[in-house]
């Protein structure tokens, strides 16, 4: 069952430069995923994060060809989250006031 689902997809051109945003977060039974992209021009950033276990979470990043896997437990995947602050507000948002 899901609990909570929220969706932003933005698409524009800036100085004749196409620049596509996605936000995707599902909290549900099976835990909670997050998908966020980010083009613009040649670069691209990709994160796909599902909680495995509670308070276990797997993160898939793509930074234009580079890809990194890492498993991080709760206090370490907000860390992650703050570092990368401008683009997660959406999640911290949710995490912080989830009850």
């Amino acid at each position: 069952m899901i609990i909570y689902r929220y969706e932003k997809a933005e698409s524009y051109f800036k100085d004749g430069i196409k620049i596509v945003t996605k936000e995707n977060l599902i909290d549900g039974d099976k835990g909670i995923c997050i998908n966020y992209l980010k083009k613009k021009d040649k670069d691209f950033y990709r994160l796909n994060v599902k909680e495995i276990i509670k308070g276990e979470f797997t993160i898939n990043e793509k930074i234009n060809e580079n890809e990194k896997i890492m498993i991080l437990n709760k206090s370490e995947f907000k860390k992650f989250l703050k570092k990368n602050n401008k683009n997660f507000l959406f999640v911290i948002k949710y995490i912080t006031n989830k009850k």
